[in-house]
Protein backbone atom coordinates (compact mmCIF):
# COMPACT_ATOMS: atom_id res chain seq x y z
CA UNK A 1 0.00 0.00 0.00
CA UNK A 2 3.10 2.16 0.69
CA UNK A 3 4.65 1.33 -2.31
CA UNK A 4 1.11 2.77 -4.36
CA UNK A 5 0.97 5.57 -2.59
CA UNK A 6 4.47 6.31 -3.00
CA UNK A 7 4.15 5.56 -6.85
CA UNK A 8 0.80 8.14 -7.02
CA UNK A 9 3.14 11.24 -5.36
CA UNK A 10 6.21 10.37 -7.39
CA UNK A 11 3.73 10.58 -10.73
CA UNK A 12 1.34 13.38 -9.24
CA UNK A 13 4.75 15.47 -8.88
CA UNK A 14 6.16 14.70 -12.01
CA UNK A 15 3.12 15.30 -13.99
CA UNK A 16 2.38 18.50 -12.07
CA UNK A 17 6.06 19.63 -12.65
CA UNK A 18 5.58 18.83 -16.66
CA UNK A 19 2.24 20.63 -16.81
CA UNK A 20 3.89 24.20 -15.48
CA UNK A 21 7.03 23.22 -17.78
CA UNK A 22 4.57 23.61 -20.79
CA UNK A 23 2.76 26.68 -19.53
CA UNK A 24 5.93 28.74 -19.23
CA UNK A 25 6.96 30.84 -21.39
CA UNK A 26 6.80 34.39 -23.31
CA UNK A 27 3.86 35.39 -25.56
CA UNK A 28 2.56 37.85 -27.87
CA UNK A 29 -0.74 38.92 -28.81
CA UNK A 30 -3.01 41.27 -30.58
CA UNK A 31 -6.06 41.99 -31.94
CA UNK A 32 -9.33 44.48 -32.02
CA UNK A 33 -11.45 45.28 -29.26
CA UNK A 34 -14.79 47.21 -28.57
CA UNK A 35 -14.90 49.69 -25.66
CA UNK A 36 -18.10 50.52 -23.85
CA UNK A 37 -18.17 53.65 -21.91
CA UNK A 38 -21.48 53.80 -20.24
CA UNK A 39 -21.78 57.00 -21.23
CA UNK A 40 -25.27 57.88 -23.14
CA UNK A 41 -24.70 58.78 -27.01
CA UNK A 42 -26.17 61.61 -29.07
CA UNK A 43 -28.31 58.68 -30.89
CA UNK A 44 -29.62 57.24 -28.01
CA UNK A 45 -27.15 54.10 -26.98
CA UNK A 46 -23.73 54.81 -25.73
CA UNK A 47 -20.35 55.80 -26.68
CA UNK A 48 -18.43 53.59 -27.45
CA UNK A 49 -15.01 52.96 -29.55
CA UNK A 50 -13.38 50.40 -31.57
CA UNK A 51 -10.07 49.71 -30.62
CA UNK A 52 -7.11 47.87 -31.64
CA UNK A 53 -4.77 46.43 -28.94
CA UNK A 54 -1.61 44.68 -28.51
CA UNK A 55 0.21 42.71 -25.67
CA UNK A 56 3.25 40.66 -24.41
CA UNK A 57 3.98 38.56 -21.49
CA UNK A 58 5.69 36.09 -19.43
CA UNK A 59 3.68 32.86 -17.73
CA UNK A 60 5.67 31.42 -15.09
CA UNK A 61 3.53 29.11 -13.96
CA UNK A 62 -0.51 28.71 -13.54
CA UNK A 63 -0.56 30.65 -10.44
CA UNK A 64 2.28 33.52 -11.80
CA UNK A 65 2.07 35.45 -15.05
CA UNK A 66 2.29 39.23 -15.98
CA UNK A 67 1.31 40.94 -18.90
CA UNK A 68 1.46 44.67 -20.66
CA UNK A 69 -0.98 46.09 -22.99
CA UNK A 70 -0.72 48.87 -25.53
CA UNK A 71 -3.97 49.55 -27.49
CA UNK A 72 -5.24 53.18 -29.40
CA UNK A 73 -9.13 53.40 -30.85
CA UNK A 74 -9.99 53.14 -34.10
CA UNK A 75 -13.15 55.80 -34.13
CA UNK A 76 -14.91 58.48 -32.68
CA UNK A 77 -18.40 58.82 -31.03
CA UNK A 78 -20.56 61.63 -29.83
CA UNK A 79 -22.65 62.76 -26.96
CA UNK A 80 -24.50 65.48 -26.07
CA UNK A 81 -24.41 67.37 -23.07
CA UNK A 82 -25.92 70.16 -20.96
CA UNK A 83 -23.50 72.78 -19.71
CA UNK A 84 -24.96 75.84 -17.74
CA UNK A 85 -27.80 75.63 -19.48
CA UNK A 86 -26.25 74.98 -23.23
CA UNK A 87 -26.56 72.13 -24.95
CA UNK A 88 -23.08 71.12 -26.54
CA UNK A 89 -21.83 68.40 -29.11
CA UNK A 90 -19.46 66.53 -27.46
CA UNK A 91 -16.98 64.22 -29.68
CA UNK A 92 -14.70 61.46 -28.16
CA UNK A 93 -12.01 59.40 -29.12
CA UNK A 94 -9.57 57.01 -27.45
CA UNK A 95 -6.08 58.13 -28.00
CA UNK A 96 -4.46 55.47 -26.39
CA UNK A 97 -5.28 52.35 -23.54
CA UNK A 98 -2.02 51.10 -21.59
CA UNK A 99 -2.38 47.97 -18.89
CA UNK A 100 -0.14 45.88 -16.52
CA UNK A 101 -2.04 42.94 -15.46
CA UNK A 102 -1.39 40.26 -13.07
CA UNK A 103 -2.30 36.75 -14.84
CA UNK A 104 -3.62 33.44 -13.73
CA UNK A 105 -4.51 30.67 -15.58
CA UNK A 106 -5.57 27.11 -15.74
CA UNK A 107 -5.49 25.30 -19.20
CA UNK A 108 -5.41 21.76 -21.19
CA UNK A 109 -4.93 20.43 -24.67
CA UNK A 110 -8.31 22.19 -25.82
CA UNK A 111 -8.73 25.29 -24.14
CA UNK A 112 -7.34 28.26 -21.35
CA UNK A 113 -9.13 30.12 -18.43
CA UNK A 114 -7.54 33.50 -17.82
CA UNK A 115 -7.80 35.97 -14.63
CA UNK A 116 -6.28 39.53 -14.98
CA UNK A 117 -5.98 41.77 -12.05
CA UNK A 118 -4.12 45.04 -12.90
CA UNK A 119 -3.95 48.49 -13.54
CA UNK A 120 -5.00 50.64 -16.96
CA UNK A 121 -4.96 54.61 -17.86
CA UNK A 122 -6.59 55.67 -21.01
CA UNK A 123 -5.52 58.80 -22.67
CA UNK A 124 -9.26 60.18 -23.74
CA UNK A 125 -9.55 63.36 -25.75
CA UNK A 126 -13.04 65.29 -25.92
CA UNK A 127 -13.58 67.68 -29.01
CA UNK A 128 -16.35 70.83 -28.90
CA UNK A 129 -17.27 73.89 -30.65
CA UNK A 130 -15.60 75.97 -27.69
CA UNK A 131 -12.21 73.91 -27.08
CA UNK A 132 -11.15 71.03 -27.07
CA UNK A 133 -10.27 68.81 -23.61
CA UNK A 134 -7.90 65.82 -22.74
CA UNK A 135 -8.05 63.58 -19.59
CA UNK A 136 -5.93 60.70 -18.88
CA UNK A 137 -7.72 58.42 -16.18
CA UNK A 138 -5.83 55.67 -14.59
CA UNK A 139 -7.94 52.75 -12.46
CA UNK A 140 -7.83 49.13 -11.51
CA UNK A 141 -8.78 46.67 -13.87
CA UNK A 142 -9.85 43.00 -14.18
CA UNK A 143 -10.72 40.35 -16.34
CA UNK A 144 -11.61 37.07 -17.47
CA UNK A 145 -10.87 35.35 -20.54
CA UNK A 146 -10.92 31.58 -22.09
CA UNK A 147 -8.54 30.75 -25.67
CA UNK A 148 -9.05 28.31 -27.57
CA UNK A 149 -5.29 26.18 -28.41
CA UNK A 150 -4.20 25.90 -31.93
CA UNK A 151 -1.71 23.78 -32.35
CA UNK A 152 1.45 24.23 -29.72
CA UNK A 153 2.15 27.50 -29.49
CA UNK A 154 -1.11 29.67 -30.55
CA UNK A 155 -4.57 30.46 -29.45
CA UNK A 156 -7.70 32.27 -30.17
CA UNK A 157 -9.44 34.42 -27.13
CA UNK A 158 -12.54 35.93 -26.08
CA UNK A 159 -11.95 38.48 -22.59
CA UNK A 160 -13.99 40.95 -20.65
CA UNK A 161 -12.41 42.96 -18.76
CA UNK A 162 -13.05 46.32 -16.61
CA UNK A 163 -11.02 48.42 -18.60
CA UNK A 164 -11.14 51.66 -16.33
CA UNK A 165 -13.83 51.75 -13.67
CA UNK A 166 -13.32 54.98 -10.82
CA UNK A 167 -15.80 57.46 -9.21
CA UNK A 168 -15.83 59.31 -13.18
CA UNK A 169 -15.81 56.44 -15.45
CA UNK A 170 -16.73 53.24 -16.19
CA UNK A 171 -15.37 51.90 -19.30
CA UNK A 172 -15.55 48.25 -20.06
CA UNK A 173 -13.60 46.18 -23.09
CA UNK A 174 -14.80 42.90 -25.21
CA UNK A 175 -12.00 41.98 -27.22
CA UNK A 176 -11.07 39.08 -29.49
CA UNK A 177 -7.22 38.70 -30.01
CA UNK A 178 -4.51 36.03 -31.57
CA UNK A 179 -1.97 34.61 -29.15
CA UNK A 180 1.35 32.87 -29.58
CA UNK A 181 3.59 31.82 -27.26
CA UNK A 182 7.21 30.94 -27.61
Amino acid sequence: MKRTILAIAVFSVTAATQAAESEQGWYVGGGPSYIDTGVQSGDGGSVGFSAIELYSGYQYSALVGGEVRLGTGLSRDNAAATINGERINIDYEIAYTASAYYRVQAQNEVAKIYGLFGLSSVGLDAFTETGDVSDTPTSYSYGVGIGFVLGERGSWNIEYRALLHNNDYEFDITALSYSYRF
